[in-house]
């Protein structure tokens, strides 16, 4: 979760929950049904209750985190003078060690790992053609269309415009399964009916439901994002966009784990690509891939060329899209491919428009975990 979603006490002036064994403690949790996604703050202490290792004046940390987004904010609360969104102690003499380059704001801390930079990204390649591009996502998944989707820059490029709905607060996210579904939506329909070149959205109910161990929830979430499906791809057809929907990962097709203890976490399973193309005159295939293999058939959609450092494949070699298009790629973040029965929401969910789409266009499987995302083997 982001630091706004954090207990203040994690931070503040006096103590969150204390054990004298975590493991032991998150193993009760766990009975109880929680999730490390819905966890509260827990702190190691002594029998007597003190905590042990709380960060003191003088103190050296290393910060082993490397994503880049929740990182800011705890970095900003443990750096910055004069920080102010909470009140939080003045450590005296602290070093503070980021293990990457999370934001430039940054750059005067020191670094265990300088970041590789990430040149040639779609949206560069984008950018330099002259062409418009929207990304829109809630702030829940908001940084998965910007700064990971543009190689970890916070820039946007020229040409480039980012929108940020933000997502529901002082809620339980499974008591909202809409999330804010619907604004995205809305400024999706914006971009198409503004003619941008590039409209990439990720629709993050899957993902963050998914992380729940709320069942009906789930389904419900499903049946949501089934219907703004329809709505954004129906609109993008009607105005000559081709539409490539997929998944970042898996998480929601899967209800329960081999123990039958509430699944709450990312699956390695594939994830579906389906692409539509409303000029085609007649069927095509579409081979199996990666996720790598998404940004390759974009530009090949754009009529633009692949760079030599991108070493992806168009899922749909030799295609003629006749001459430059327009594209909208819908990100279903957590949708991966489960099993047809009673442990899969999607699969239990009244999703007409999926069960439409998976009929009447051609689809695929795309790898999305392991070595297909440059994960070492094993």
């Amino acid at each position: 979760m982001f630091l706004e979603h954090l207990p203040r006490p994690v931070l503040e002036p006096g103590l969150p929950r204390g054990a004298v064994s975590l493991a032991r403690v998150v193993r009760e949790l766990y009975s109880e049904g929680q999730t490390d996604y819905s966890l509260e703050p827990i702190i190691l202490t002594d029998v007597q209750g003190q905590p042990i290792g709380r960060i003191q004046d003088g103190d050296a940390v290393v910060f082993c985190c490397r994503r880049g987004e929740r990182e800011i904010q705890l970095t900003e609360a443990f750096t910055e003078s004069g920080f102010d969104r909470f009140p939080r102690p003045d450590f005296q003499n602290l070093t503070f060690v980021i293990l990457t380059l999370y934001h430039e704001k940054f750059k005067d801390l020191p670094v265990a790992f300088a970041p590789t930079k990430i040149k040639d990204t779609l949206g560069e390649i984008v950018s330099r053609a002259g062409l418009r591009q929207l990304r829109v996502a809630e702030s829940e998944k908001f940084a998965h269309v910007t700064f990971f989707f543009n190689g970890e820059d916070n820039q946007p490029f020229v040409g480039e415009e980012d929108v940020r709905i933000p997502s529901p607060k002082g809620i339980p996210f499974d008591q909202v399964p809409e999330l804010s579904l619907a604004q995205v939506t809305g400024q999706v329909l914006r971009g198409i009916e503004k003619r941008y070149d590039l409209v990439v959205t990720n629709f993050a109910n899957g993902d963050v439901i998914g992380h729940t161990a709320n069942r009906e929830a789930k389904i419900k979430c499903a049946e949501i994002v089934d219907a703004r499906l329809g709505e954004v791809v129906d609109a993008a057809l009607a105005a000559d966009y081709v539409v490539l929907v997929t998944a970042d990962h898996g998480n929601l097709e899967e209800l329960t784990n081999a123990d039958g203890t509430p699944n709450g976490s990312h699956t390695t399973n594939p994830v579906p690509f389906i692409l539509i193309d409303p000029r085609a005159t007649s069927t095509f295939d579409l081979r199996d891939g990666k996720l790598a293999d998404l940004a390759p058939t974009v530009l090949s959609a754009l009529d633009l060329a692949q760079p030599s450092g991108m070493d992806g494949a168009s899922l749909v070699p030799g295609h003629d899209w006749g001459g430059q298009r327009r594209v909208l790629l819908v990100i279903l973040d957590g949708w991966g491919i489960g099993k047809e029965d009673d442990t899969n929401p999607i699969f239990l969910a009244q999703t007409p428009v999926w069960d439409a789409l998976t009929r009447r266009y051609p689809c695929s499987q795309l790898q999305a975990a392991g070595e297909a995302v440059g994960l070492k083997a094993g």
